[in-house]
């Protein structure tokens, strides 16, 4: 019962400052333009670290409950790692699918804007 009550609070507080991390980063070239600069081994995706460092610099900091739920939230394919077509799909809100145009054509806006 109380691991259950635990995880919806952890939950609920993660959601408030990826709520908060969303609203700073702003269009869709500034969401492109701060993936590429955390990803600091360029391979194209974020690992735990590199997604906290992200949250950490858009005023957003996760301790390491938090960055598991939010890991768990992105991580669509569930690698371990954060694509940046996973990233752009969680700032976006999960509004499109792939093959919608309206996906097509800010996730392209997003992916050439650098």
């Amino acid at each position: 019962m109380f691991m259950g009550f635990t995880s919806v609070v952890v939950g609920r507080h993660t959601a408030s400052k990826l709520t908060d991390l969303k609203h700073s980063m702003g269009s869709a070239k500034a969401v492109k333009a701060k993936f590429n600069e955390m990803d600091v081994d360029n391979n194209g995706s974020l690992d735990s670290k590199e997604l906290a460092n992200l949250c950490a610099s858009l005023g957003s900091p996760l301790d390491h409950n938090e960055l598991c739920a939010a890991l768990d939230l992105m991580d669509r394919d569930k690698n371990g790692n954060v694509s940046f077509e996973e990233f752009f799909e969680w700032f976006s809100g999960w509004n499109f699918e792939k093959g919608d145009a309206g996906f097509d054509d800010t996730y392209n806006q997003a992916q050439f804007a650098i």
